[in-house]
C-alpha cells in the first residue's frame, strides 16, 4: 500500500469501530513519512486537492488551535490502546469557509505488530450541527415562559411569607430560587448559542463563602439521595471570587457523578483544605472506580469510551468537559485519580480571597 493508496471508503467503513455515522472522506496518516494523504471527497471537505500527500502541520493549520491537543492525544491513544477514536473539531478552509467536521481514525498495524499508519474518515457535520443548534433555540424557547412564571411565584412566596415561616421553610424557597437562576444560566450559555457561535462562556463574578455552597449543596445531595451518605466535616470559612452559579454547577456534577457510578457504595467524602492561596475540594466515592490511564482522557469534549463504568447511553460526554472549562476559566485547576483499590477521587481547586471587603 503506497502513500496514496487510500482504502476505499466502503471497505475502510468495515474496518473501523460503529462510530453510528456516515462515511464521506477518507484520510492515511503514515509515521515514517510525516504525511496524511485524503482521498478526493475528503479533498473536497477541506477545500483541497485530494489524492495527495499533506505534511501534518499543513492540515493542522486549517484546524482551531484550541482542538489541537485533543486531537494529539487522541492519536496517541489509538497507537498505544490499539482502539479507534472519535473527534469533533472545527476548521477554516484555504477558500476561507469555516466547517464542523468527524474526525474517525483507528492504528493499522503492518508486520510484526509495529503500527505504521493511522487510518480514518473525515465527515462534514455542519448540517447536523445547524439542525441542533435549532433544536436548542427551540428548547430555550419552551423552558423559558414556565421558569419565569416558578422563579416569580417563589419570589411572591417569599415576601408574603417571610415572617410567617420557619428559616428552614424559608431556606428551601431560597433554594428553589436559586437553582432557577441556575437553570436560567445555564440555559443561556448553553441553549441561545449557535454551536458555531466561538464566544467564551459568560461568568458573573462575586464574593462567596465557598464552604456554605458546599454544605448547601451537601445538604440537598442527602436529601435526594437518601440511600447515600455525602459526609462534609465541619471546617472554617473560606472565600472566593467565582461566578458562584457556576461552581454549584460544578459540584452538583461531581455529586451526581458520585451517586452514578458508586450503587454499591453509599459513602460519598467532601473535603475541603487551604493549599497557599487556593482552596482545593476533593469528591472521593468507593465506586467502579478510573480505568487505569483515562485519567486525563474523560475530561475531553464529547469523550465517549463505551465502557460503562465512565459513561452510559444517556451521556453526551460533557459533563465533565464542562467542569474543566469552569474550572480553568477561574484560574483553577481540576483532576481525578483512583482512590486505591475501589472508588475515585475528582479534585479541584479555586483562587482565595482573601477578603470579602
Amino acid at each position: 500500500m503506497d502513500n496514496y493508496d487510500i482504502l476505499p471508503v466502503s471497505q475502510f467503513n468495515t474496518m473501523l469501530p460503529a462510530f453510528n455515522t456516515t462515511v464521506k472522506g477518507s484520510w492515511k496518516f503514515v509515521f515514517e513519512t510525516h504525511k496524511m494523504s485524503i482521498c478526493s471527497k475528503s479533498g473536497e471537505i477541506l477545500d483541497l486537492p485530494g489524492l495527495k500527500e499533506y505534511f501534518l502541520i499543513d492540515i493542522f493549520k486549517q484546524i482551531d488551535q484550541s482542538f489541537w491537543y485533543d486531537i494529539l492525544r487522541s492519536f496517541k491513544a489509538a497507537v498505544k490502546d490499539q482502539t479507534g477514536f472519535s473527534t469533533e473539531i472545527n476548521i477554516a478552509t484555504p477558500g476561507g469557509k469555516r466547517k464542523w467536521l468527524r474526525l474517525t481514525g483507528i492504528a493499522y498495524h503492518g508486520h510484526w505488530g509495529k503500527v505504521n499508519e493511522v487510518i480514518g474518515t473525515i465527515e462534514d457535520i455542519g448540517q447536523a450541527v445547524s439542525e441542533e443548534s435549532l433544536g436548542l433555540s427551540i428548547i430555550n424557547h419552551e423552558l423559558s415562559t414556565p421558569l419565569t412564571i416558578i422563579k416569580l411565584n417563589v419570589q411572591l412566596l417569599i415576601k408574603m411569607l417571610g415572617g410567617n415561616i420557619s428559616q428552614q421553610q424559608l431556606g428551601l424557597l431560597k433554594s428553589v430560587d436559586m437553582h432557577v437562576n441556575s437553570i436560567t444560566g445555564v440555559m443561556a450559555d448553553y441553549l441561545t448559542r449557535s454551536v458555531n457561535d466561538q464566544q467564551e462562556m459568560r461568568y458573573d463574578f462575586s464574593f462567596f463563602n465557598i464552604i456554605e455552597l458546599i454544605r448547601t449543596i451537601t445538604f440537598e445531595m442527602n436529601s435526594i439521595h437518601q440511600h447515600y451518605h455525602f459526609n462534609f466535616p465541619e471546617t472554617d470559612d473560606l472565600y472566593v471570587k467565582a461566578d458562584k452559579l457556576k461552581i454549584m454547577q460544578i459540584l452538583i456534577n461531581l455529586m451526581s457523578n458520585a451517586v452514578k457510578f458508586s450503587p454499591n457504595h453509599p459513602q460519598i467524602d467532601i473535603a475541603v483544605s487551604r493549599i497557599d492561596r487556593h482552596v482545593e475540594i476533593n469528591i472521593t466515592d468507593k465506586g467502579v472506580g478510573i480505568p487505569e490511564g483515562l485519567e486525563e482522557q474523560i475530561f475531553d469534549k464529547y469523550y465517549q469510551a463505551g465502557q460503562q463504568v465512565i459513561t452510559n447511553k444517556n451521556s453526551k460526554g460533557l459533563g465533565l468537559y464542562l467542569v474543566k472549562k469552569i474550572v480553568i476559566a477561574h484560574g483553577g485547576k481540576v483532576w481525578a485519580k483512583r482512590a486505591g483499590l475501589h472508588g475515585s477521587v475528582f479534585s479541584f481547586t479555586l483562587p482565595l480571597q482573601a477578603s470579602i471587603s
